[in-house]
């Protein structure tokens, strides 16, 4: 490890341990404030690492860094029946113990009021809130919605950064959405609505679209990768990659040649002076690592939803696309470059219904022009009861001779009738880590012969090019000082509603409990942010400072909303609860934050893990 990434650990560490100490900071001087006696000071939990002692006080650093307390007079059960001493937090008025328990709540807050604003000021690295490309059959495809348009306004919501646009959506009206948009090169502002779908990764409701790429094509480089070594620099820009397609950018030309494992020849701009330069970039081949698979893969041919007017004329939602004048269609790659070769086509094959195979010839007379037809507007899906296969090249399978369109019959004495009883058979056969005889039907120009390969399935060799993709990301800051505290102290009153939303979601099922996180989420996302830039580092301590004022103004026994409850029972009723009710009330409020504890932090190893 080093001395970079130790410095980041530092960091996080003492990020994390500035929220925890300004919360336990709010309790101590609102105690000090009111005249209670504070006998610890800690930070953490458990066996004590170190110590000093200052006045009443001892203050502390403990072996468990997951929060802190502090340690008042009269505040242990054991000393209830003793007449409290004039230093005792028992002594104290309702409204005195209100502002010591509230005090850690009201001090985050405050570190988010003083901090949010100097930070808009001075300007904090963001995603822009730009879209990228569109999920096929998403709510933003079918709306046409095209990569690089910008979103300003989410549910009436200004956003400056993409994060927001995922939380707006999520956190909003399942029902409808509306965003406020800006199409690319365009400065006219545009209002659409949309009806977001739930996300079968995350669970939560989205619009189908990742953040967009740089637009000015810029790449993050590894060191010592093939690219570094070539000459490549992070922030250089892309422009263009030999052997691209008409319309495709150096991106999805790199994505589509990289396929094949051979060098790439791709010409960049230097990010300072943008002077043009030309590298072959020949990736480095490793096993370490690598999956144990057979290399086949499902076909994606069967339309899943029809965007515009001409292709809903040809086909519909089902049909499974065989081939466009000949050219054998497997992917929504093959289609796009079918519909490349060609200005006309008369025929397209595909399956409706079972097996049954239709063949749509276009009129002669009006021939049918291909720009009409974009491979875009198809959003295609694998394709159900499809035997037909792609092979990954390098895989065990195309070593075998398998290829790609090669139909598959048996798997063993497995009959094959589609992609997910194949996938199961390879599977089957990887785990017990047995040859497959595979009996298949390959279509040539003589016609149609039945193949019998033994395959075994061997690790797929892992390719680095070490040339990555930057996100659009620009620093986002107010020059008047004013604006900086009017929008800083909009972010406070956001991330609280934020966290109201979210809680209020867990329990009707819009937010899925899987999306919470706890201790390692919070390292790793502060280990990251502290990576771009101390803005960002601060800016997240910020949001978990608001988190954390959130959480314990909640009513649970054992944290302060706990408290402050009870004290509200005690102004009505006139006396505190009873020591039954107390007793009872903290194990239930243990037994409560325990579960939750367990449960946040299985789904940080099973993050982590994933």
């Amino acid at each position: 490890m080093d001395w970079i990434q130790i410095w980041r650990i530092a960091q996080v560490v003492l990020g994390i341990g500035l929220v925890i100490f300004v919360h336990e900071s709010g309790h101590f001087l609102a105690a000090r404030w009111c005249k209670v006696r504070v006998d610890v000071f800690s930070l953490g939990f458990g066996p004590r690492l170190f110590s000093w002692k200052r006045g009443d006080t001892t203050y502390q650093v403990a072996a468990i860094p997951l929060g802190g307390y502090v340690k008042m007079a009269g505040e242990e059960s054991e000393e209830e029946s003793a007449t409290p001493d004039p230093n005792d937090l028992r002594s104290k008025s309702i409204g005195q113990r209100f502002l010591i328990f509230s005090g850690g709540v009201i001090m985050n807050v405050l570190f988010g009021v003083v901090i949010f604003p100097i930070l808009f000021w001075v300007g904090i690295p963001f995603t822009q809130p730009l879209i990228g490309a569109p999920t096929p059959g998403g709510p933003a495809w079918q709306a046409g919605l095209e990569s690089g348009t910008r979103v300003l306004e989410v549910n009436g919501q200004k956003v400056v950064t993409f994060s927001e646009i995922l939380n707006e959506v999520a956190l909003g009206d399942p029902s409808a959405c509306e965003l406020v948009i800006q199409r690319p090169g365009s400065e006219a502002t545009e209002r659409i609505s949309l009806i977001p779908e739930r996300s079968a990764s995350r669970g939560l409701f989205d619009l189908g679209f990742p953040p967009a790429l740089d637009p000015d094509h810029k790449v993050r480089i590894e060191e010592g990768s093939p690219a570094a070594i070539a000459g490549v620099a992070t922030g250089d820009r892309w422009t263009s990659v030999e052997g691209a397609r008409p319309g495709e950018t150096p991106e999805e030309a790199f994505v589509s040649l990289a396929a094949d494992g051979a060098p790439i020849r791709a010409t960049f701009a230097k990010n300072e002076s943008g002077e043009a330069f030309t590298v072959l970039l020949t990736p480095v081949e490793t096993l370490e690592d690598a999956p144990v698979l057979f290399g086949v893969i499902a076909v994606t041919n069967q339309v899943a939803a029809i965007r515009g007017d001409s292709w809903g004329q040809v086909l519909q939602a089902g049909d499974r696309i065989i081939d466009l004048d000949g050219h054998k269609i497997l992917s929504p790659s093959d289609l796009r470059t079918a519909l490349q070769q060609t200005t006309t086509f008369s025929e397209i094959r595909f399956q409706r219904g079972g097996l049954h195979v239709h063949t749509r010839r276009f009129p002669h007379d009006v021939p049918p022009n291909a720009s009409h037809y974009r491979a875009d507007d198809l959003a295609l899906k694998d394709g159900d009861g499809e035997r037909r296969v792609r092979v990954v090249p390098r895989s065990a399978a195309a070593a075998a001779g398998l290829k790609s369109g090669d139909e598959i019959l048996m798997v063993g004495d497995v009959p094959i009738d589609g992609t997910k009883t194949l996938l199961a058979a390879l599977r089957a056969a990887t785990q017990e880590e047995r040859p497959a005889s595979i009996v298949l039907l390959r279509t040539e120009e003589s016609g149609e012969r039945e193949i019998t390969l033994e395959i075994t399935a061997a690790p797929l060799p892992v390719l680095d090019y070490g040339i990555n993709l930057m996100r659009a990301e620009y620093v986002y800051s107010e020059s008047n000082p004013m604006d900086a505290l009017v929008v800083g102290c909009g972010a406070c009153v956001k991330f609280l509603q934020d966290s109201w939303l979210t809680l209020k979601g867990i329990f009707t099922d819009q937010v899925p409990g899987k999306n919470v996180g706890g201790p390692i989420a919070i390292g790793v996302i502060a280990h990251s942010f502290a990576s771009v830039a101390w803005t960002k580092f601060f800016f997240f301590l910020c949001v978990l400072s608001m988190n954390l004022a959130f959480i314990n103004v909640l009513p649970i026994p054992l944290l302060d909303g706990g408290h402050l409850f009870f004290l509200l029972i005690e102004k009505i009723k006139g006396s505190p609860v009873s020591d039954r009710i107390m007793g009872y009330s903290q194990l239930a409020g243990l037994v409560l934050i325990g579960f939750v504890f367990v449960y946040i932090l299985y789904n940080d190893v099973q993050r982590t893990i994933g």
